[in-house]
């Protein structure tokens, strides 16, 4: 059914099951939600800081110790919401999801493995792409993944589509929009992520300097307002955001990924026979993998 020539569809309008739609955008909301909620609560820790600093007025109430009291209290606010609505599960989770199913898409829209045009005995390729999603889904059952309210499919137009073209055409979409997409996303990101490490570094090194500074000046009795404890605090929520966002890491591991697929696309060659393809195909999907695999071990 799935192998038998179809309406012509446009091969450049990439059209992804409905279960990778919704997981897709659970992981997004998680992550907004994940980075939102972490943001917060630094923020609030700083100016807490900030509030502790201001001298002691001879009024019976002391407000600035009041608000940072109460920033402190939002602060352990937050962290319960963090802990009843679990935001970095969901993004986690919902990413691997996501993920997972956009690499069987590909694999079956193409006739990658296990999904091979022509296999004797490999049965029912619709079927065996259901069986690989409910698999999926089971294995990762705790995850609010919430259908959308646009109809979709599992198996849509495009990827049957794609399936039924010419190997040619297959091989020329792939490498398109799988390939070279997914290398230009990683060299896109590795460069971002560099970009943002040496701005954390930089301010850093300055927020150390300051702080050098103001201890100096103390020391000698130029200056009496309590700044190092808010540098402290400012360098402690600024290491606490590059622990949580990791640039360094995921410069490196895009740009080995970014590589990594380069080479893979440059072997891509003249291929006429459909296991050689479906093996290619195999290989591709597996470097994606590994990367993805890669991140969400780093962040668990």
């Amino acid at each position: 059914m799935s192998d038998a020539v179809l309406a012509p569809a446009a091969h450049d309008a990439v059209q992804l099951p409905a279960v990778y739609l919704a997981a897709d955008h659970a992981s997004g909301s998680g992550q907004r939600l994940a980075l939102g909620f972490r943001a917060s609560q630094l923020i609030a820790l700083v100016l807490a800081a900030v509030l502790g600093a201001i001298p002691a007025t001879g009024g019976k109430v002391q407000w600035p110790a009041l608000l940072a009291g109460v920033l402190f209290g939002m602060v352990g606010l937050v962290e319960a919401t963090i802990l009843t609505l679990q935001p970095e599960r969901t993004w986690f989770q919902g990413r691997a999801v996501a993920e997972s199913v956009k690499s069987l898409a590909w694999r079956y829209a193409v006739a990658g493995l296990p999904f091979r045009k022509l296999d004797s005995g490999a049965g029912n390729p619709d079927l065996r792409l259901a069986q690989r999603l409910r698999e999926i889904l089971s294995d990762f059952q705790d995850v609010h993944v919430v259908p959308l309210e646009t109809p979709a499919d599992e198996i849509t137009h495009w990827m049957r589509s794609m399936r039924s073209s010419s190997l040619a055409t297959r091989k020329r979409i792939y490498q398109k929009h799988r390939i070279e997409n997914q290398r230009s996303w990683y060299a896109t990101n590795a460069l971002r992520n560099q970009r943002r490490s040496v701005f954390w570094s930089i301010s850093m090194l300055v927020i150390q300097t300051l702080g050098i500074i103001g201890a100096i000046l103390k020391g000698i009795g130029t200056i009496d307002f309590e700044a190092l404890g808010i540098l402290a605090a400012v360098a402690a929520s600024a290491l606490a955001w590059l622990q949580i966002k990791q640039h360094a890491t995921l410069t490196q591991s895009y740009s080995h990924a970014a590589h990594e697929l380069s080479a893979i696309e440059a072997s891509i060659g003249p291929m006429h026979e459909e296991a050689d393809w479906a093996a290619f195909v195999d290989d591709a999907e597996s470097a994606i993998s590994r990367e993805h695999t890669a991140w969400q071990a780093k962040r668990s």
